[in-house]
């Protein structure tokens, strides 16, 4: 399976305003929290999706319509 991360946030207000837009766009959309070097981080992510050419193609869509850098990452 695959992910599309959308963006990782230090602000949970601002990882909660883009998850509340991909799912007003109708995105299957996850805040993940993790851990990096002490600090706190809220990863918005969409998916997962079985097929990496639909992750792909959800990367490019949601990249050109929120200006964000989606990546597509393997999952789990």
């Amino acid at each position: 399976s695959w992910m599309v991360q959308v963006g990782s946030f230090s602000s949970q207000d601002n990882a909660n305003k883009i998850v509340s837009q991909l799912r007003k766009a109708g995105y299957d959309t996850h805040l993940e929290t993790a851990q990096v070097k002490n600090r706190k981080l809220f990863r918005v992510r969409v998916g997962p999706e079985i097929d990496r050419n639909n992750a792909d193609r959800i990367a490019k869509e949601v990249s050109k319509k929120f200006f964000v850098n989606a990546k597509v990452l393997r999952y789990p």
